[in-house]
């Protein structure tokens, strides 16, 4: 059923990252991250759900050359689900993506669900951004 308004809700969420970088040579480096994202509304299908307080973990990985092209894989939408047999499976959602840097013009490729991991869909989802600032 579609609401009568468009009005939309958005609930809180505190996400808590970490990310490392290292560089291998002059021209090559590697990105690594994990991502908490904690709800407080309730229980959730997520690895880690109480009565009010849910967490979703995520990881990630990008490999860059020349600080012009980056290649992403990751890990999100870790969940148990319960199947047509009433048991509860561990499902997640890999995700693959590209990433192109010319001057302060970024282009951005991600490929999610990659093997139809998860109950979700896959989405290709492309993203353009402009670098306002000069980078020293």
């Amino acid at each position: 059923e579609l609401p009568a308004n468009g009005v939309e809700v958005t609930l809180p969420r505190l996400v808590l990252g970490a990310a490392r970088e290292f560089q291998f040579g002059e021209k090559f480096s590697l990105l690594a991250e994990v991502d908490l994202e904690n709800t407080f509304d309730g229980q959730r299908n997520t690895l880690v759900a109480s009565s009010t307080w849910s967490m979703d973990p995520r990881v990630g990985i990008e490999v860059g050359f020349s600080e012009i092209v980056y290649v992403r894989a990751g890990v999100g939408n870790i969940q148990y689900v319960t199947d047509i047999q009433d048991e509860k499976q561990l499902t997640m959602q890999p995700n693959i993506g590209l990433g192109l840097r010319i001057k302060s013009v970024m282009l951005d490729y991600a490929l999610t669900d990659i093997g139809d991991n998860s109950v979700a869909l896959y989405s290709n989802i492309f993203s353009l951004r402009f670098d306002i600032f000069k980078r020293s």
